[in-house]
């Protein structure tokens, strides 16, 4: 998925996550650190847009 494929409007991305896998994505806690975990709905109705990196 592409930015223009999902993306609320006016959105205003504070964190960012990295997919690891269709269902769990790394992200970071201030006194944790960094963990993966599910991608659970929680999570994916806070998505506010997604890019994807070219493939070579």
């Amino acid at each position: 998925m592409t930015s223009r494929e999902y993306g609320k409007p006016r959105a205003i991305a504070k964190h960012v996550g990295i997919l690891t896998a269709p269902d769990s994505f790394l992200h970071a806690y201030e006194r944790l650190g960094e963990i993966e975990e599910p991608l659970t709905p929680y999570w994916r109705r806070r998505i506010a847009f997604a890019f994807l990196f070219p493939q070579r």
